[in-house]
């Protein structure tokens, strides 16, 4: 069954390159693309193309740029090295050693402009492939980072360190998590993935002195030389609804990936990603405070106020965006059916079909992820409206725009966060909101920790 998984994905990896080649080839010869935007029920803002599309896989982003150009200029030059860097994967470091791995690389950029197919093994090791190729062909046409005065037309990308959790941090003020993914400056990027990996390696060795079974296992797990990448994903949608159940399947596939480091038989490699789990969602759990507490504090708020009112859950975005939650019960209704017309056989299908009820279970699990979604896209929306630049490249907590505009929006991001939390406190608001609508929570707000929210102003790394 796994196997077959795993070759359906490919497959489908196959088709979506295809589509995104061919659309691409059938629109080369345009002087412009224009995309649509739509607001989902949060306000979270999408692209509504699929395939080649500004949000769209590697090799989209890949073969898109913008249609007019901006000068580089120094800054420029420094955030275009700085993408580079980050595209091939090279991202755990300051700034300026990205830029400088970026010239270090100069002999094989001109051999892969020389011959991009015989040096895909470099390029193509990059973390990000096809847009690290597009970034070496507009460093190239910048004479190598050597003429500031090159037009640049690459969107340069400046992520955020694991968003949701900024948010989360930044909403109850917390120190640790916050530290944790970059509102507070550093010499170099902070990691909660690493972070949460440490904290579960520390439990693991003091199990392992253990002449027990878990002590074995602990062993086990010691041995097979783990790193972030096992915490990354649970750690990262977190926020965004994942449970226990999926942080077990997260690990059972990271060992399945790295599967030589684990004995051979399949169902102990279950027992020990089943034993793991607890470990592991406990150390998200030390490290990642807020989250948790302001999810727990949501959930609880809102299946008090669904108990009292069947109506869906809203709630007012910090951009004024209204939020609407339907999640409705749907019930199963049968269709019978006759084949090409015939007596010979009758189909029976049962389609689910949505009622006027509202599903309190789906409310309840669905408002802390739309609630985190509905901040993230309202920094977005103010970011870009407290700027005016030439093009944006904006993919929810992925901002980006011309290199030569790159330090405008850099500084932004960071004065519109501020300046949203200095007015905003997004979990007093959903309180007081349900209050208005007549519906008593009497549970009293998470405490607020001692995070100083100015420090964003100054955190190098809290997009970048």
């Amino acid at each position: 069954k796994r196997i077959h998984t795993q070759n359906r994905i490919q497959t489908g990896k196959v088709l979506v390159y295809k589509s995104i080649a061919d659309t691409a080839r059938q629109y080369e010869k345009q002087d412009n693309l224009y995309f649509v935007y739509n607001s989902d029920f949060r306000g979270r803002i999408y692209c509504a193309t699929s395939g080649l599309s500004p949000q769209g896989e590697d090799l989209a982003k890949g073969l898109l740029r913008f249609g007019e150009s901006v000068r580089l200029g120094a800054s420029g030059v420094f955030w275009l090295a700085v993408h580079g860097a980050n595209t091939f994967g090279y991202d755990k470091v300051s700034y300026e050693e990205r830029v400088d791995w970026i010239y270090e690389q100069e002999r094989q950029f001109r051999d892969v402009i020389k011959d991009a197919i015989s040096t895909r093994e470099f390029w193509g090791s990059a973390d990000k492939p096809w847009q690290f190729l597009a970034f070496i062909f507009e460093w190239a046409r910048s004479d190598y980072g050597n003429n500031e005065d090159a037009l640049g037309y690459l969107p340069i990308g400046l992520d955020g360190s694991c968003n949701g959790i900024q948010h989360y941090s930044a909403i109850l003020r917390d120190k640790v998590g916050g530290a944790a993914v970059n509102l507070i400056d550093s010499d170099v990027p902070s990691d909660i993935y690493t972070d949460v990996s440490t904290t579960l390696y520390s439990k693991l060795d003091g199990i392992s002195q253990q002449p027990t079974t878990e002590g074995q296992y602990a062993r086990i797990w010691i041995a097979a030389a783990f790193d972030r990448k096992l915490t990354k994903r649970p750690v990262m949608t977190l926020p965004y609804g994942s449970t226990r159940q999926s942080c077990k399947e997260y690990i059972f596939e990271w060992m399945l990936d790295h599967r030589s480091k684990f004995p051979a038989d399949d169902w102990e490699l279950f027992t020990l990603a089943l034993w793991l789990t607890p470990l592991l969602w406990d150390s998200i759990g030390e490290v990642v405070i807020a989250a948790r507490a302001a999810m727990t504090w949501l959930q609880k708020t809102s299946s008090i106020a669904l108990k009292k009112s069947r109506d869906p859950l809203t709630w007012v975005s910090p951009a004024g965006f209204p939020v609407y939650q339907a999640y409705a019960l749907t019930k199963g209704v049968r269709i019978e059916t006759m084949i090409a017309g015939t007596t010979v056989g009758r189909v029976r299908t049962t389609s689910q079909v949505q009622t006027c009820d509202v599903s309190v279970r789906k409310q309840r699990l669905g408002v802390a992820p739309n609630f985190i979604h509905s901040i993230d896209s309202s920094h977005m929306v103010k970011t870009i409206n407290d700027i005016d630049l030439k093009a944006y490249a904006m993919i929810h907590d992925d901002f980006g725009t011309h290199a030569g505009n790159t330090e405008d929006l850099w500084t932004q991001i960071r004065i519109t966060f501020v300046d949203m939390y200095k007015k905003y406190e997004p979990l007093r608001e959903w309180y007081d909101y349900q209050i208005a609508k007549g519906i008593e929570l009497d549970e009293e707000l998470p405490p607020m920790g001692d995070l100083d929210i100015e420090d964003v102003r100054n955190s190098s790394f809290f997009f970048g």
